[in-house]
C-alpha cells in the first residue's frame, strides 16, 4: 500500500511537471508570437507615417509647380504683349514709309523694288497705314467736341442774359432809353456770323491742284 502511494505521488509530480514545463513554452510561444505582432504593427506605423510624409512632398510639389506654371505664363503673356505691341509700332512705322513714297508719287510696284518686298506686301502696308491714319483722325474731333459743346453754351447763355436785360431795359431807364430800347416780348436781332470764304485748293509741285485737308492722293498702281 505505502509502495503504491509513493508510485501514484510521484507519478502526480511528474505529470505537473510536464505540465508546467508545457504551460511554460505556450506562454513563452505567446509572447513572441504577441512581440512579433507588436513589431509588424510598429513597422507599419513606420510606414504609414512614411508614406504620409511623401504624400505630403508629393503635393507640395505639384503647388509649387503649379505656381511656377502660373508664373511663367503670366511672364510669357506680358512679355508676348510687349513683343507684339514693339511688332505693331513697326509695322506702323513701315506703313509710314510707303505712304510718304506714295505721296512722293512712287507706284506700288516700284516701291516694291525700292524696299525689296513684294506688291502685295506693299499693299497690306499701305492699307495698315490708312488705318492708322483714319483713326488719329477719329479720335483727334473726338477731343476738340468738348471744348466746342462748352463755347456753344456759352454762347447760348450770353444770348439769353443779353435778351433779358434788354427786356428789362424799359422799365428801369428813362424816356431817351425807353425810346431806343426794343418793344417787349422781341427779341434783339443778332448780327449774322460772317461765312467764311471757301478753301482754295492747293497747288501741287507741277502746278495742279493738290489735295485739301491732307488728303492723300490715289496711289498709281
Amino acid at each position: 500500500m505505502v509502495a503504491s502511494r509513493s508510485r501514484s505521488r510521484g507519478k502526480n509530480s511528474e505529470v505537473l511537471a510536464r505540465r508546467k514545463a508545457a504551460l511554460e513554452r505556450a506562454a513563452s510561444r505567446m509572447a513572441g508570437e504577441r512581440r512579433a505582432a507588436a513589431q509588424a504593427e510598429a513597422e507599419r506605423l513606420r510606414r504609414e507615417a512614411a508614406f504620409d510624409e511623401l504624400a505630403a512632398d508629393f503635393e507640395l510639389a505639384v503647388q509649387d509647380e503649379q505656381t511656377v506654371a502660373a508664373e511663367v505664363e503670366e511672364e510669357v503673356r506680358r512679355v508676348r504683349e510687349r513683343g507684339q505691341a514693339r511688332i505693331d509700332e513697326a509695322r506702323v512705322a513701315a506703313a509710314r514709309v510707303v505712304l510718304a513714297m506714295g505721296e512722293a508719287g512712287e507706284t506700288v510696284a516700284g516701291c516694291g523694288r525700292r524696299l525689296g518686298v513684294g506688291t502685295e506686301r506693299v499693299k497690306e502696308l499701305r492699307r495698315l497705314g490708312r488705318e492708322a491714319a483714319g483713326g488719329a483722325a477719329q479720335k483727334s474731333p473726338e477731343k476738340v467736341r468738348g471744348p466746342q459743346r462748352t463755347t456753344a453754351a456759352e454762347e447760348l447763355g450770353a444770348e439769353r442774359r443779353e435778351s433779358a436785360r434788354a427786356a428789362a431795359g424799359p422799365a428801369a431807364g428813362g424816356p431817351a432809353e425807353r425810346a431806343a430800347a426794343p418793344a417787349p416780348g422781341v427779341a434783339p436781332v443778332t448780327a449774322p456770323v460772317p461765312v467764311a470764304a471757301p478753301l482754295m485748293p492747293a497747288v501741287g509741285p507741277s502746278g495742279a491742284p493738290g489735295p485739301v485737308g491732307g488728303a492723300r492722293p490715289e496711289w498709281r498702281e
